[in-house]
């Protein structure tokens, strides 16, 4: 599901990748859109993001290896 979810907004021109996350041991797949310099910059795309893409909810998150 994630992965054709992240290739649905690929072709929408997003910059769209999906990523596991492992939570009480099972692992859950996040797809994620676009990557940010700073908190600012995230922030403005997620409003724009949340009213063209239709989307029900988001978040910003930092991502850390």
């Amino acid at each position: 599901e994630a992965k054709i979810h992240a290739s649905q907004l690929k072709s929408r021109g997003w910059e769209a990748f999906y990523v596991p996350a492992t939570i009480t041991g099972k692992v859950w797949y996040r797809v994620s859109v676009g990557l940010f310099n700073n908190s600012n910059s995230a922030q403005a795309f997620l409003k724009s993001f949340m009213k063209e893409s239709g989307a029900k909810s988001a978040i910003i998150t930092k991502i850390v290896q």
